[in-house]
């Protein structure tokens, strides 16, 4: 080879030198090594749904109780208790007189000041009143002294009442004791001859219970 050859060559090797390092290098290339690739991501476990807001089972309110309207013997009977004097502890009467331990009628459990008749569930008890002394029955509870109220009321309008008859024939000319009026049945129920007003009582009866005096005991026997 002549020395013009190798010229020719070594000039031929040095362009294609030159040319190479002014190729740009291709993106994501760096040298021979290959791409980087990112590992696959690892699969997520599925996320429960969230639980839904506890419902608080719908509930329906109970119904108000419907108030039972007092019967006649019941409108009586409360009327009775108060005119004679259920007075709690510390309580005072019409004419202001205080009653620490309660009226007679409240200790004895006798919201009708019933005589002793040898009711059930209860026991004589003596008590001094302005007129002299008084057995009055003395209930064990007074439940069981305001029942005795309402049966004696009832006994005497159904007519049943023995000691209520005899009077009515007695004072008043009446076969049945369920035919005397307020005025009639109070003047056996309390008398004036023990410093009551009989005629006052049953006037106040009748207004209480929404009736005129001149009603009968029948009306009250429910």
């Amino acid at each position: 080879m002549s020395r013009f050859q190798k010229f020719v060559l070594w000039l031929s090797n040095l362009y294609v030198a030159l040319f190479a390092r002014q190729q740009p290098a291709q993106p994501g290339i760096v040298g021979t090594q290959a791409p980087l690739q990112s590992a696959p991501a690892a699969p997520s476990a599925p996320v429960a749904p969230a639980p839904a807001p506890a419902v608080a089972p719908a509930t329906t309110a109970a119904p108000a109780p419907i108030p039972v309207p007092e019967t006649p013997l019941d409108q009586l009977c409360n009327f009775i208790k108060g005119f004679e004097g259920w007075i709690p502890p510390g309580g005072k009467d019409y004419a202001g007189k205080k009653y620490p331990l309660g009226s007679p009628s409240y200790q004895c459990n006798n919201p009708g000041n019933l005589v002793f008749a040898g009711q059930a569930f209860a026991t004589p008890f003596v008590i001094q009143t302005p007129n002299g002394p008084h057995t009055f029955a003395k209930f064990d509870t007074y439940e069981h002294g305001f029942e005795a109220l309402k049966r004696q009321i009832q006994t005497v309008a159904n007519g049943s009442n023995q000691l209520y008859k005899h009077e009515a024939m007695k004072r008043f000319g009446l076969a049945s004791c369920a035919m005397l009026n307020l005025i009639q049945f109070f003047t056996i129920y309390s008398p004036s001859s023990d410093g009551n007003n009989p005629g006052e009582y049953g006037a106040d009866a009748a207004i209480a219970c929404g009736v005129p005096s001149s009603t009968t005991m029948q009306h009250f026997l429910v």
